[in-house]
């Protein structure tokens, strides 16, 4: 207990006392008045008793004489009412108690002289009232009367005077005992004040010290405070004998969560921020043999439990004749962890490049499986071929290797086919088509060719994908078929059996007489029987699938400039089984040109149809990977590299430098914004993979107007802002089969870019419809916003980070986004612009 607490209870402690004293004081004064008004009030009541008393004896007297001199009834009544009034005032006086013994004394001798006095009357009215009054006997009552009122009336003068004497004397003592008491009061008041006033003095001389002791402990915590406690380091003294904690400062609490009460005097073992003993005692060990330690990593835990990574350095000082250590530490967790971050994004980007790499190689695998795969440069020189290739041409690989496809020539097609082959993949396009081949051994075959050209940055071809499937027996049917056909009037059987074969049916129709025939197989073909259905043109066209059935008609009707005509179209067998047909029609004129006839054959290749599309789709969806692989490698050599390269040469760099200094926070902050573009690239590239890779949602019909009406509601406030009209037309196709958060992404991605990409001088106006093109769901979205040059732009339009308007904030994503995911669901993406006049994307979904 300091001194200044010690003089406030012991001064506390006395007043408690003085009011203690001066309240029994006061309360025994109290009583003392509450006593003495008590007897001056029985005194008072002695005074009034007394008098009406001495009244009473003489109204008594007066009323016995006038009765002794008149004999008058009235006065005897007088008297009698007078006696009665006697009694009752001696009996009230009887029962005073007073407490002054000679005056309680006076009080009984003056009731025994009433009494006296009553009783002497009461014999004087006993005389006979016939006797008659005589002058003498008058004169006796009289005399005896007046005798006793004098004697009665002295002590009721006795009575009196002792009353006042006792009144006087109370009143004296009352005088006496209030100056005595007020002298009190004012002795001990003086002494009260007296010995606060000293406490006083004792409390302000004890504050003037200690003030000044506070003072100068201030400057000297303020000058300690400017070295230690606020130090950007976290600092600590420990005494190194019992290694307690004698001092930290705030960045040590704040780092470790503990108030300074907390730590001090303990040791660090006891508050639990050692994540190991080793590492503890081999920074004993190194403060033994070297009396310091410097950059030795640790890491310790904080009040949480949570795992911190930290520079330490510390050196053995002597204070207050004590050995302590010194220590500071860095605080290095964000450097640990941006290097950690940077081991882990290359952790997984060579899991993604390993992924994506196996990935194409098992659909290489499975290419190599089905199909005939060749690749050659710019100038058409094979660099690789598959077994397959080696198997169909019997040729070995390294026959083939470093020439080019004229070896395998047949001479069949003409030069302008190869001609226009050629014009074709050296623009960038894809080229499809049938070429008739010659093998090393002579024999010929057919492949069903599809050639992709690989374009580098200029847009310029740099090696050619050739894919091919063998369709050697489809042509050897289509042979056998057409020379069946030649062969018809030979024989109606051979034809028959060779349709039944080759599943192809014949027909016929004549344009005058509107006749028609059809062969059996025909029949089969439709799901039908000619007693079911009578061979014409009317009934063949009802077969065909109602989306086909115009062009079909129109292809029937109208003559070939060649005379010959082939195509697909589709028919309904049964109730709802379709079929895809292959067709071929041969006009026939008389000898003056007239046309007469119409000769056809439906061949049904639903099955080859399906097998093609399945090749068609494993050919785009690997070209569609391939693409997405260089994508990939141009994010890893571009995106990447750089902030990686950046990350290694700060981590080395920044052990040059100490903690504390400016570099050395530059460093760290350098990590740390490298470190993020980092993980904004890694994040961009797993959205785009996830819309590849990820299809598991279930495909619904989406209705487009709630899908626009829902995007427009989220996006009211920037529409309201740029006062845009969105105008909506889906009267041809109101819903769509397809993934619904899809679809949300896609309509999103193109109406906020025409929001953003707003032409400056007119509001922004977006028209979205939708219709049907040969079966295909168009959906159109057209803007009257800033557009795209697409001469300078037209090949990166969709490509990922390609940004054309800088004006606004943004990644150059939503493009790629919406290609890709229209690509996963089947459809198609193209573009029509010009610069200031707007845009025009058109979706194409099948049917």
């Amino acid at each position: 207990m300091s001194y200044i607490q010690k003089t406030t209870f012991v001064a506390f402690l006395v007043a408690s006392l003085c009011i203690a004293f001066l309240t029994g004081l006061f309360y025994i004064d109290l009583r003392n008045v509450l006593e003495a008004s008590e007897q001056e009030g029985v005194t008072l009541k002695i005074l009034r008793s007394v008098e009406v008393l001495h009244h009473s004896l003489q109204y008594a007297g007066e009323e016995l004489i006038r009765y002794k001199q008149t004999n008058a009834a009235h006065h005897l009544g007088s008297y009698t009412e007078a006696g009665t009034e006697l009694e009752r005032h001696v009996l009230a006086l009887d029962a005073v108690d007073s407490s002054d013994e000679v005056q309680q004394k006076q009080l009984q001798q003056l009731i025994k002289a009433v009494y006296r006095y009553k009783s002497a009357a009461d014999s004087i009215l006993k005389i006979p009232a016939s006797a008659p009054p005589t002058q003498p006997l008058l004169a006796s009552v009289d005399d005896f009367v007046h005798e006793q009122l004098d004697l009665l009336h002295e002590q009721v003068l006795l009575i009196e005077n002792r009353s006042r004497a006792i009144l006087q004397a109370a009143d004296e003592e009352r005088k006496q005992q209030m100056q005595n008491t007020l002298k009190v009061f004012i002795w001990f008041s003086v002494g009260v004040i007296v010995f606060f006033a000293i406490c006083y003095m004792l409390v302000s001389k004890a504050l003037f010290i200690r003030n000044r002791m506070e003072e100068k402990l201030r400057k000297s915590e303020l000058l300690f405070s400017t070295v230690f406690y606020k130090s950007p380091v976290i600092c600590c003294i420990t005494e190194l004998g019992t290694g307690r904690l004698i001092d930290v400062n705030d960045n040590f609490t704040s780092f470790f969560g503990f108030t300074r009460e907390e730590v001090i005097g303990e040791r660090t073992t006891d508050l639990g921020i050692w994540k190991s003993i080793k590492d503890r005692m081999e920074v004993v060990n190194r403060l033994k043999l070297n009396k310091s330690f410097r950059n030795v990593e640790l890491q310790l835990h904080n009040r949480h439990n949570e795992p911190k990574d930290i520079s330490a350095y510390g050196e053995i000082l002597t204070l207050d004749d004590r050995e302590c250590v010194v220590a500071a530490f860095v605080d290095i967790s964000e450097r640990k962890e941006a290097e950690n971050a940077s081991k882990r994004l290359n952790a997984l980007l060579e899991q993604k490049v390993e992924e994506r790499t196996k990935e194409i190689a098992d659909y290489k695998y499975a290419l190599d499986q089905a199909a005939i795969v060749a690749i050659t440069d710019e100038k058409g020189v094979i660099r690789h071929v598959n077994d397959n290739f080696s198997k169909i041409s019997k040729y070995d690989r390294e026959e083939i290797i470093g020439h080019n496809h004229r070896m395998i020539n047949s001479g069949y097609h003409p030069k302008q086919y190869f001609s226009q082959l050629w014009r074709t993949i050296s623009g960038g396009k894809i080229w499809k088509g049938e070429i008739r081949n010659r093998a090393k051994d002579g024999t010929l075959y057919w492949v069903d060719t599809t050639i992709v050209p690989f374009q580098n940055a200029q847009g310029k071809p740099y090696q050619y994908l050739a894919i091919r499937w063998d369709i050697t027996d489809r042509k050897k049917a289509e042979e056998a078929l057409l020379q069946a056909i030649e062969e018809l009037e030979e024989g109606a059987a051979k034809l028959k059996e060779a349709q039944a074969i080759a599943r192809i049916g014949s027909w016929d129709y004549e344009f005058d007489s509107e006749k028609s025939s059809w062969s059996d197989e025909m029949y089969r073909l439709f799901g039908t029987s000619p007693e079911e259905t009578q061979p014409s043109l009317p009934a063949l066209l009802s077969f065909v699938h109602p989306d086909d059935v115009d062009e079909v008609k129109d292809k029937i009707l109208l003559e070939a400039p060649s005379g010959h005509r082939s195509f697909y179209y589709r028919i309904i067998r049964g109730k709802e089984e379709v079929r895809c047909t292959y067709n071929e029609l041969q006009y026939i004129h008389d000898e003056q040109g007239m046309l007469l006839r119409v000769t056809g054959i439906v061949h049904d290749v639903t099955e080859e149809k399906l097998v093609q599309e399945e090749k068609d789709k494993v050919t785009a969806d690997l070209l569609q990977r391939n693409k997405d692989l260089e994508q990939f490698a141009y994010i890893v050599s571009h995106n990447l590299r750089a902030p990686v390269a950046n990350v290694i040469g700060l981590t080395s760099l920044i052990h040059n430098y100490t903690p504390g200094e400016a570099n050395f926070d530059k460093c760290l902050d350098g990590i740390q914004a490298c470190t993020r573009n980092l993980d904004e690239v890694v994040r961009d590239l797993n959205h785009v993979l996830q819309v590849k890779l990820e299809h598991s949602e279930t495909k619904e019909m989406v209705n487009l107007s709630e899908l626009v009406d829902e995007i427009k509601t989220t996006l009211q406030n920037l529409i309201v802002q740029e006062e845009a009209v969105i105008y909506t037309d889906f009267t041809q196709v109101g819903e769509l089969y397809a993934i619904k958060s899809f679809m949300f992404s896609i309509f999103y991605n193109l109406i906020t870019n025409s929001l953003k990409f707003r032409h400056p001088e007119r509001k922004p106006f977006l028209e979205i419809f939708a219709c049907k093109m040969k079966g295909d769901i168009v959906l159109n979205f057209r803007d009257n916003g800033l557009g795209i040059n697409l001469d300078a732009h037209g090949r990166k339009i969709f490509g990922l980070y390609k940004r054309f308007h800088l004006h606004t904030q943004g990644k150059g994503m939503g493009l790629f986004m919406v290609k890709s995911q229209v690509e996963t669901l089947g459809g198609s993406i193209a573009v029509e612009s010009e610069a200031n006049k707007g845009a025009h994307f058109i979706l194409t979904f099948k049917s």
